[in-house]
């Protein structure tokens, strides 16, 4: 059923046909209909396998780039190291923790 089914002005036949059209649409759904819905399934595993939302991989990639892949060196404010390790940190007793 397509736009030119519908009779233009006649209220009551549109809402017949859109109630048609809702009432068949989990026959078309599930694969009813139409050769068996091997249309349908194919065309939601091609909109499945090729993210139809428009969401790729490209995202992921570049989220999980590091600093020497991009531009420049990454900031050294940022990801420096420490300026001494702390004692508990390498597992040794401080005085603080001998005392105690």
């Amino acid at each position: 059923m397509g736009s030119s089914d519908i009779p233009a002005g006649d209220d009551s036949a549109i809402r017949r046909i859109e109630r048609d059209r809702e009432a068949n649409r989990p026959l078309e759904e599930a694969g009813e209909g139409e050769a068996e819905g091997f249309e349908l399934a194919e065309a939601e595993l091609i909109d499945h396998a090729s993210h139809g939302d428009q969401h790729g991989t490209t995202p992921i990639i570049r989220d999980a780039r590091t600093g020497e892949d991009l531009e420049g060196a990454p900031d050294a404010e940022l990801y420096g190291d420490a300026d001494e390790p702390v004692q508990s940190d390498l597992g040794l007793e401080t005085d603080a923790d001998a005392d105690a």
